[in-house]
């Protein structure tokens, strides 16, 4: 299965450089602060009890220097309710605030984490809890097309049927063998 979610309209999907292999797709919308506020998705194989998880989050986080993780609550997203925290942290940008959904499912646990300027965070907080809200799962449905020219069509075809956002995510998905299960580099 392919955790997704729907980003907050009118945000850009990025790669950023030295992104970690647990990071799926990165989205960021406009600011006028330096740090853009961004949302990404991680997704990550485990092997421990969801407590065991989230307090593991939690020790992660707390190590940094000014840095606060705080579980706040529950979510419920298309797929079943999540945790969902609250994260501080202060750095040479700034002060920062973040949320963060976990989910976990069949020992994989799915992050969504969006983040932004302190001073910016309460104007995006509820498009980020949507894109929370909107999570959800979908099969490895792509079966191997036997042609470059069939190939060609296939695809252009299916980028008619998406947003731009879609398409990039898509991308993404299939450059990082999440989609296909399959290897893109040789």
């Amino acid at each position: 299965m392919v955790g997704i979610f729907s980003p907050p309209p009118n945000w850009e999907y990025i790669i950023l450089p030295e992104t970690p292999p647990c990071i799926k797709a990165t989205f960021v919308g406009e600011s006028s602060s330096p740090l853009k506020p961004s949302i990404n998705i991680a997704q990550e194989n485990i092997s421990i009890s969801e407590e065991a998880y989230l307090k593991a989050v939690k020790a992660i986080h707390d190590e940094e220097p000014n840095t606060k993780w705080k579980k706040t609550g529950k979510i419920t997203t298309q797929v079943g309710i999540a945790t969902l925290a609250e994260i501080d942290s202060k750095n040479s940008l700034g002060d920062l605030k973040m949320i963060q959904m976990i989910l976990i499912k069949d020992k994989v646990a799915y992050i969504i984490t969006g983040a932004a300027v302190k001073e910016d965070f309460p104007k995006i907080v509820q498009q980020l809890l949507q894109s929370c809200r909107s999570f959800h799962f979908e099969e490895k449905r792509m079966k191997p097309i036997p042609n470059n020219m069939e190939k060609s069509k296939a695809f252009k075809e299916l980028k008619k049927q998406m947003t731009q956002e879609q398409w990039e995510y898509l991308k993404i998905l299939i450059s990082t063998n999440t989609y296909t299960g399959k290897s893109n580099k040789k």
